[in-house]
């Protein structure tokens, strides 16, 4: 899917499909105008789509609430339902999505990461999928993951729809004695949902390869801690 910004307002939507090994020209699937150009978007198994893999929900901000529409595929264009889900406790700019089917009813979930208060944590929060998205659910605060430092995914480890897991891509930092290693080899954890789409403990399934970039002094730290 190539989104384009419009002259006039929102965005056009094209969709490129595959022809074997080359591509057919883009066709223009949606004229989005009530989207906003910044709009983020997530593939996802919707509600109202003809065929429940392809269809797009797209992430908004609207007067400083996070803003969810359902864009449902016909398998030729794309039949939208601007917003039918708005929750005020998101600033749209500070968070993270994923979607994928928690509960194993075909229909995708949506999960949010947003960042814990002026700490370096993250909450993790989901809402069920349908028309419209259900309410907030907090599913976890990791104190001690940076939502800076975290890329999320949604997955079925086992091939399971009814076993998902939230799969955390983050970088490694750590503290050495007096230094603070920041920029550190990428790390890959998995945290598994239970039925009621809470988050269970933290699996760590391996380090990537890959160095330390840069290091700091604690005491300097400390320091331009307090000068700020």
């Amino acid at each position: 899917m190539i989104a384009q910004k419009r002259q006039d307002a929102g965005l056009d939507l094209y969709v490129v499909t595959s022809n074997g090994m080359t591509a057919n020209a883009p066709a223009l699937w949606l004229e989005a105008r009530n989207l906003d150009a910044g709009a983020r978007f997530l593939p996802a198994r919707i509600d109202a789509s003809n065929s429940k893999c392809s269809g797009l929900l797209a992430m908004e901000d609207v007067d400083g609430a996070l803003a969810v529409s359902q864009l449902a595929n016909t398998d030729s264009a794309f039949t939208a339902n601007y917003r039918t889900s708005v929750y005020k406790q998101f600033d749209t700019a500070d968070a993270k999505f994923a979607a994928g089917n928690i509960d194993g009813d075909g229909i995708d979930d949506l999960v949010v990461l947003a960042p814990l208060s002026e700490s370096t944590g993250t909450r993790v929060w989901t809402m069920k999928g349908g028309a419209p998205f259900g309410p907030v659910h907090e599913a976890a605060t990791l104190a001690d993951v940076s939502f800076a430092d975290s890329m999320p995914a949604l997955i079925h480890r086992n091939g399971h729809e009814s076993e998902a897991s939230l799969v955390l891509f983050r970088r490694a930092n750590v503290s050495l004695q007096e230094f603070y290693f920041t920029g550190g080899a990428p790390s890959m954890s998995g945290y598994d949902f239970d039925k009621s789409f809470a988050l269970g403990p933290v699996q760590i399934w391996g380090d990537l390869p890959g160095l330390f970039s840069e290091s700091l002094w604690l005491k300097s730290l400390a320091y331009w801690q307090k000068q700020n």
